[in-house]
């Protein structure tokens, strides 16, 4: 039996099933289904009970395939998202009009607007003042017209910085910084109707002025070169204050924040975790293929299953598995917690990749893997590697696992702050070789 989150469908056993379907778009909404006359429930963020279908959560479609998003809350800073001609932004030399075309999102229902360069000094500007070295990430959806090149250019006093991307292709061509301060980073995310979200993430750096941050319709990849008469098509600006880049969120009038997510599906499984003298010949494998968005002082993040009891506090009663982000900027770690037994809890070895810093491990996708082979052994394993565990965290019996969570074990804090692209749970052990297999396959 096993759980698949991403474009697949999500199933778990004993007939009771989480489906969503594959259609990409804004906040694509994949369904959560309740069958009737079956154990389980799901309960939104807030805690409250949900009865029947109900949004499990955002979906975004890289061209790595669809995603679970799973996020803090954050604000999008832009108060006019999909209205380019409003006086929030500075269109100079070029002509900004409404567009009757398709959009990226599901329904195809955003505005859209031609660029139009009218002459070679043309830009489309926001500008912001002083602001201390302020982490901030600028996203906007655009579809090629008579061009294949776009740019975003950041000018302060100090220096430019910029990122080119191709639009036809799909590609990040160029980015340069005017100094190591910037921390610049470009993503392009594709979508359809051959829409891409292009993103750079940057820290604002002028010491006195502004901050211009400029969107540039270029003739090649060169960031000098605008021409006139060139064009493209653009919609959905969006601008957070953090370096990964969350989903779009659209605005109306005034900046818009999102709400913390996180997903819990009580009850709805049925393992039991053996000892050594109860049935060793079994075990569990657990795996998970996410990625983080932030690391920093303030929270953790979990994805876990767990007993009815359970909860990420040491002198809690509950019992469980959990993959957990320990979010500390100078010290990041991803590591298995593991309560499995009424003992205090145990921790498995950092699993990101040696030397990993904070900023290099924002957005890097990991595939984690643990296996209980009912032995009291443990193996670990990330992106198809052995991970070394001191100790050897004992399993009580009798505690059944029964809950599934994006969140603390018991669901009802520190949400996984990141994009989940499969989970799967086995209810049979694997060898050392087969879980270092089975976690350097891209699920």
């Amino acid at each position: 039996m096993s759980i698949r989150l991403g474009n697949k469908k999500f199933a778990i056993g004993n007939n009771k099933m989480l489906i969503y379907n594959d259609d990409s778009g804004r906040f694509a909404v994949d369904y959560l289904e309740n069958f009737r006359n079956r154990n389980g429930s799901f309960k939104d963020y807030k805690g409250n009970l949900v009865k029947g279908p109900q949004f499990l959560g955002r979906v975004d479609y890289e061209s790595r395939g669809g995603a679970i998003i799973s996020e803090s809350a954050f604000t999008n800073e832009q108060p006019h998202s999909e209205e380019l001609t409003n006086g929030n932004y500075s269109a100079t030399n070029m002509s900004v009009s409404s567009e009757s075309l398709s959009g990226p999102d599901k329904d195809g229902t955003m505005r859209t607007f031609r660029l139009y360069n009218s002459n070679a000094n043309a830009r489309f500007t926001k500008t912001y003042g002083v602001s201390s070295n302020r982490q901030v990430n600028h996203s906007l959806f655009v579809k090629a017209g008579n061009v294949k090149y776009v740019g975003f250019k950041m000018i302060t006093n100090v220096g430019d910085s910029y990122a080119i991307y191709n639009i036809q292709e799909g590609t990040v061509v160029q980015t340069a910084e005017t100094s190591t301060d910037v921390e610049i980073s470009a993503k392009i995310i594709s979508y359809k109707d051959d829409w891409y979200r292009i993103a750079v993430a940057f820290k604002e750096v002028a010491t006195s002025g502004t901050n211009r941050f400029d969107f540039l319709v270029l003739s090649s990849p060169d960031i000098t070169s605008v021409a006139t008469a060139k064009y493209c098509y653009a919609t959905g600006f969006q601008k957070t204050h953090l370096k990964a880049l969350n989903s779009y969120l659209p605005t109306y009038d005034t900046k818009k924040t999102s709400v913390d997510d996180r997903y819990k599906r009580d009850k709805n499984m049925n393992y039991w975790l053996p000892n050594n003298t109860n049935n060793s010949q079994y075990g569990i494998t657990f795996t998970v293929r996410a990625s983080v968005f932030k690391f920093d002082e303030t929270s953790l993040g979990f994805i876990s299953i767990g007993d009815k009891d359970a909860d990420s506090d040491s002198t809690g009663t509950g019992h469980y598995i959990a993959l957990e982000a320990t979010l500390k900027t100078s010290d990041p770690v991803v590591r298995w917690r593991m309560k499995t037994s009424s003992n205090n809890q145990s921790y498995g070895p950092n699993m990101l990749l040696g030397g990993v810093s904070s900023g290099d491990g924002i957005e890097t996708i990991y595939h984690f893997g643990i296996t209980y082979t009912g032995t009291n052994t443990w193996l670990m394993s990330v992106n198809g590697s052995t991970q070394v565990i001191s100790g050897t965290p004992t399993i009580d019996t009798g505690f059944i696992y029964e809950t599934f969570s994006l969140a603390q074990p018991s669901g009802n804090k520190f949400r996984w702050n990141g994009r989940v692209y499969a989970v799967n749970i086995l209810d049979k052990p694997s060898t050392q070789a087969q879980l270092n297999a089975l976690t350097a396959q891209n699920l």
